[in-house]
């Protein structure tokens, strides 16, 4: 599986993401490079077209897609819903093989424009609501929503659960959980509206979205990468990777950021060059060791910062 960035770039100003806070040069994938990358992973059986920027401004996403799923490739992505055109939807109605997840982060205006800066609630609704339509009660594609849960959203979890089933999503997931990108500059900013593991009033609002999904027949999934430890540790380094619209190399789209670390670069080397090398198989010893990295702390329970026992939540999966 890979994590592919088409670019890197957004219309929103999420205080929570850290491409508001960075300078980093435009890049955006090109159809050739795609393709070239394509080709040094013929066994390739999952990809996310997807990164750190909004998907859908990316005019080659389309047939990016396309060419994915021409090769046998299961292909998803994700969008902040804001991109909408009649063509458009008629191209992503014609996958086959393809998994539209939109990010809503509120079930109502004032949430949903104080998280998601920029955006506007119901330009998002109306475009869920023409693609979910323009499928004629089929659900292909599928098209599901996700919601980072913080302390601004908690108390919609179940508007959230009957928004999903009344705009005829597919489902939707409350993800438990706020990168820091593995950044110390961004830790003031998510840690403010992140929930401990711990917090009764998260388990109870979760409690009774499961409970709301479940009598309104609602597929719901609790995503929480924090549940890591030394005795679970992260799979990814030996599964997946991410790579960045300029084709830099990153372990993992949680960090998602080649500043941060880098393996490499696709378009100066080979792939599995990279994968095999020595710069990876150091990091994978220290996740192996439970030498982490300062990056990777924040995912992990056992971890400073986090330290929190997170049984509770296991329930939920």
């Amino acid at each position: 599986t890979l994590d592919v960035e088409p670019n890197n770039t957004c219309n929103y100003e999420c205080p929570h993401c850290q491409v508001t806070h960075w300078s980093k040069p435009v890049a955006s994938l090109d159809e050739a490079s795609f393709l070239r990358l394509l080709r040094q992973l013929p066994h390739l059986a999952r990809v996310k077209l997807q990164g750190m920027g909004e998907p859908l401004l990316n005019k080659n996403l389309l047939r990016m897609l396309q060419l994915g799923e021409e090769r046998g490739i299961s292909m998803r992505f994700t969008t902040n819903g804001s991109v909408y055109t009649e063509a458009l939807a008629a191209g992503l109605l014609g996958l086959k093989d393809t998994v539209i997840t939109v990010s809503i982060d509120g079930a109502t205006a004032e949430v949903f424009e104080q998280i998601r800066v920029g955006g506007k609630f119901q330009k998002v609704i109306a475009n869920i609501t023409r693609l979910c339509g323009a499928r004629g009660g089929t659900r292909n594609p599928r098209i599901d929503l996700w919601t980072v849960v913080t302390s601004k959203n908690l108390h919609q979890l179940c508007d959230l659960v009957s928004l999903s089933k009344r705009l005829g999503a597919d489902g939707i997931t409350l993800q438990v959980f706020v990168s820091d990108w593995g950044k110390q500059s961004m830790a003031p900013t998510t840690h403010s509206i992140r929930l401990d593991s711990r917090n009764q009033a998260l388990l109870e609002a979760l409690d009774r979205a499961a409970h709301l999904a479940r009598s309104e027949k609602v597929e719901l999934r609790v995503f929480g990468s924090n549940l890591l430890s030394k005795k679970k540790p992260c799979p990814w380094p030996w599964t997946s990777a991410y790579i960045a619209a300029n084709g830099d190399v990153v372990p993992c789209c949680i960090l998602a950021d080649s500043d941060t670390v880098k393996m490499g670069n696709v378009f100066e080397q080979d792939f599995t060059a990279i994968w095999n090398s020595p710069t990876y198989q150091h990091f994978r010893q220290r996740i192996r060791s439970h030498d982490l990295p300062e990056y990777c702390r924040n995912c992990y329970a056992d971890s400073p910062p986090n330290q929190v026992r997170s049984e509770q939540l296991k329930i939920l999966q």
